[in-house]
């Protein structure tokens, strides 16, 4: 399964750079960041409308329904439109999620920044985000755009997510790993 996971994010990568070449070419790519904003806001919005899209057992034909319903009602650029239907042709929708976020991780590197997550147990103030943002951005070296997410899962502390990398420096991952310690500690 890891093995299908990654060859579907090398292939959404593919995609993403395809998406981001054309708009570069066709001198759209504000308005095609825009379109893969909205897009990968309205497929988070509706699980139902998501899963319709990426399902292999929705026909192309319906496919093509529910996007031209998408794209009317979002107004998306016309390239947008297209690729969206080049994916339903060749019966990658399945990837579509993952190459709005290649796609967005693209157009983020071409303008020198990085995007970062940081989830926290609460919403953390403006203050506490700058400072990630700034350490993060010493460290990259690149301009950060940071969005936040609240998981009170996580007890306390943060998780920051820079691109495939993750620093977990939750309560709730210290817990984890001292379980871990402690567990392979018994077995010995």
């Amino acid at each position: 399964m890891a093995a299908s996971n990654a060859g579907k994010s090398v292939l959404a990568r593919r995609y993403a750079k395809a998406l981001f070449e054309c708009a570069v070419e066709e001198k759209s790519l504000k308005s095609v960041e825009k379109d893969v904003a909205d897009l990968s806001k309205t497929l988070e919005a509706s699980e139902d409308l998501s899963r319709a899209l990426t399902s292999p057992v929705v026909s192309k034909a319906r496919a093509d329904k529910i996007l031209s319903a998408i794209f009317k009602k979002a107004k998306l650029s016309k390239i947008t439109e297209q690729f969206a239907s080049v994916l339903n042709n060749n019966r990658r929708l399945n990837i579509l999620p993952q190459v709005l976020v290649a796609f967005e991780e693209k157009a983020a590197e071409a303008r020198g920044e990085v995007n970062i997550d940081v989830v926290a147990a609460s919403k953390l103030n403006k203050e506490s985000l700058k400072k990630i943002s700034d350490s993060v951005a010493k460290l990259a070296g690149k301009k950060v755009k940071v969005s936040q997410e609240v998981d009170e899962s996580i007890i306390g502390g943060v998780v920051v997510k820079i691109g495939s990398s993750m620093i977990d420096a939750s309560v709730k991952g210290k817990l984890d790993r001292l379980e871990l310690h402690l567990k392979n500690n018994d077995a010995a």
